[in-house]
């Protein structure tokens, strides 16, 4: 019984093991996202969420329609200015682009900061002065639309995304845990033998 208990948990591990490896894979070649980089509204009311994965996707009606290049693949802050211009911080650099991705300029010297332009990556003010939020459910996000007293979601996360996102968070801890039990009990062992 004792060896069926440990074909068992082998199996389980490895089962465990795989799924999370997935999901990593996922995260680090950008098949999914689970952190963002804020998001902004463009004068046509078409959505743009900055992805970890470097690219700024671009949604109308929560259909995707396009994705732009983020000049960067690290953290980085951007926004949508009055004249529809994309203006992304990246640290040691900032880029004017337009709504097609086309560079206009490239800053490198005394570059405006992000939180001059737009003091939160959680909320944007619309020219018409319509408030749009980034909020948080369990770590399932979605940005709402408040205009008078109608508030509509205007995007949510894929639950693909969700769940890994899940996985990778919960994964990474349980991995941490397990880790650490394992050299705990390696110690012990070496110590009573």
């Amino acid at each position: 019984m004792e060896k069926y208990c440990k074909k068992v948990a082998v199996i389980f591990l490895v089962v465990i093991l795989s799924i999370y490896w997935i999901s990593v894979m996922c995260v680090v070649l950008g098949e999914v996202d689970i952190s963002y980089q804020g998001f902004a509204i463009d004068s046509k009311n078409n959505l743009y969420i900055g992805c970890n994965s470097g690219v700024i996707k671009n949604y109308n009606e929560k259909n995707l329609i396009g994705t732009i290049s983020a000049q960067t693949s690290r953290g980085y802050d951007f926004t949508i200015l009055e004249n529809d211009n994309i203006y992304i911080d990246c640290g040691d650099r900032a880029h004017y682009i337009d709504l097609n991705g086309n560079v206009l300029e490239t800053i490198t010297k005394d570059i405006p900061k992000f939180t001059d332009l737009r003091p939160s990556s959680k909320e944007f003010i619309s020219k018409d002065g319509t408030i749009y939020r980034l909020e948080n459910a369990f770590g399932r996000v979605k940005i709402v639309k408040y205009s008078n007293t109608q508030k509509k979601i205007i995007y949510e996360m894929p639950l693909f995304d969700f769940f890994m996102k899940v996985i990778v968070s919960y994964g990474t801890v349980l991995f941490m845990i397990a880790v650490t039990l394992l050299v705990w009990k390696n110690r012990r062992q070496s110590e009573d033998g």
